[in-house]
């Protein structure tokens, strides 16, 4: 028998085994006609069997979503199973997982942006806790019981979102695996007040092709601009965060700054790092933080509202962009202003940590940190430059906790076990839900010297 290679496009009869990180359907197609067997599928839930739309095919895996009934060819021809087979409403599916339940939205497969509004809000907990378990079992990290924290707004919580228009004005995110706008649904998105944008959308501004929206929920405000204009580069939007508790606190940020995308978790991320660094303060001093990947401070300068402390930072930015970003609040004074911030940081790409200059790595040895804190991007801190961190700039003498937060269960992980390689290991972990119905998450975990 021949074997033919799968190609894009193409309709395939598969089955699912399980859910996997990125929120895709692990499934394997049963005849051995073709290669490769096995795929990704957005949509589908383990036990299902179902049709798919091949949209790309790799050397020894294929990816794909799950077909609508209304896009099943006229020609196709069932492996195993016949059209009348399909026992669902909207997508070919041959049975249906105990799993699924009515979703919220019905062009979620279509969008790109939602990975599982076919589950229970409690089940895409469960498989988000079994993704990062995996992820430290697979680098052999131990871990203890995995605390989560779910996110306050289930819906309707991104405050910062990049928006899409074709030829024909129509607004929505890009499909799955293309740069083809798919319109927004007729309910509206659910990721984003799209209601909120749609009311302060800028007339001049409806056949541009992509826009940034910033939204913030507590004071019922929005900007959008033309996605990498003069205009945008010079503007600032102000973000409020309910912190700490019964006051207000306001970040103006540049549109070019980083700032977590759901502001409505964000005080229980702060009341979670301010539990664990309150641990360390000692009587009558205050406590020293060498914050890395630190951007404008946020994390520090938010956490010197209720604790004294002293901090070095580290990150990429200049002191003259530090600037750019104001954190105020109506009630405290914070005792890191950003005056002392910029006194105590350090410009330092940290992907070239080793790079360091030797003053610079002196101001760090002379500091003494009582714990270090890390706040990477999505690709972690790279193993090399953190052992760095610990072999050569500390000369293996730092035995002080590490607080790592991140956004990536897999460069997490890899990094957890860089730790463990330096005689660290996890004491606390919890997982937040910053992105509900999407794949991703965020992780706290407090990092002990054994």
């Amino acid at each position: 028998m021949q074997i033919k290679k799968l190609k894009v496009y193409q309709i395939i009869e598969a089955t699912c085994s399980d859910v996997v990180s990125e929120g895709l359907g692990i499934s394997h197609i049963k005849t051995d006609e073709y290669k490769p067997l096995t795929g990704f599928i957005l949509g589908v839930l383990p036990g299902e069997t179902f049709l798919a739309k091949i949209t790309r095919v790799k050397s020894n895996h294929f990816l794909g979503v799950v077909l609508p009934i209304n896009e099943i060819p006229d020609e196709w021809v069932g492996a195993t199973h016949k059209r009348s087979d399909i026992c669902h409403d909207i997508w070919s599916l041959f049975n249906i997982s105990p799993l699924r339940i009515k979703t919220l939205c019905n062009i979620f497969t279509f969008c790109g942006s939602c990975k599982m509004l076919h589950m229970s809000y409690e089940n895409t907990l469960f498989f988000k806790k079994k993704w990062l378990t995996t992820q430290l079992e697979r680098n052999h990290v131990p871990y203890p019981e995995i605390k989560i924290i779910e996110s306050p707004r289930k819906t309707k919580y991104r405050n910062h979102v990049q928006i899409h228009i074709n030829k024909l004005e129509q607004r929505g995110f890009y499909a799955p695996y293309s740069y083809t706008t798919r319109q927004f649904p007729e309910h509206g998105c659910l990721l984003f007040d799209q209601e909120m944008v749609d009311q302060n959308f800028p007339v001049k501004l409806k056949l541009e092709k992509c826009v940034r929206a910033r939204i913030d929920y507590i004071d019922n405000k929005s900007s959008i601009w033309s996605l990498h204009s003069t205009e945008e580069k010079n503007e600032t939007f102000t973000y409020t965060v309910e912190y700490p508790e019964h006051s207000k606190t306001f970040i103006t940020i540049s549109n070019d700054s980083f700032f977590q995308t759901n502001t409505s978790i964000i005080p229980l991320w702060l009341e979670e790092l301010e539990k664990i660094t309150g641990m360390f303060i000692k009587d009558n001093q205050k406590t020293k933080i060498l914050e890395l990947f630190c951007g404008f401070g946020f994390i520090s300068r938010m956490i010197s509202y209720s604790q004294d402390i002293d901090v070095l930072g580290i990150d990429i930015l200049s002191t003259r962009d530090l600037g750019k970003n104001k954190i105020e609040n109506e009630k405290y004074t914070p005792s890191v202003t950003i005056h002392k911030f910029k006194e105590n940081y350090i410009q330092q790409d940290l992907c070239f940590l080793d790079k360091i200059k030797e003053d610079s790595k002196e101001r760090i040895k002379i500091f003494q940190p009582d714990l270090i804190i890390l706040n990477p991007p999505r690709s972690g801190f790279i193993p090399e430059q953190l052992n760095f961190l610990f072999k050569e700039i500390f000369n293996l003498t730092y035995k002080n906790p590490v607080i790592y937060s991140s956004c990536n269960g897999a460069t997490f992980a890899r990094d957890a076990a860089c730790l463990r390689q330096n005689g660290y290991e996890i004491d606390e972990i919890t997982l937040l839900d910053f992105f509900p119905w999407t794949s991703h998450y965020e992780i706290i975990a407090l990092f002990h010297k054994i």
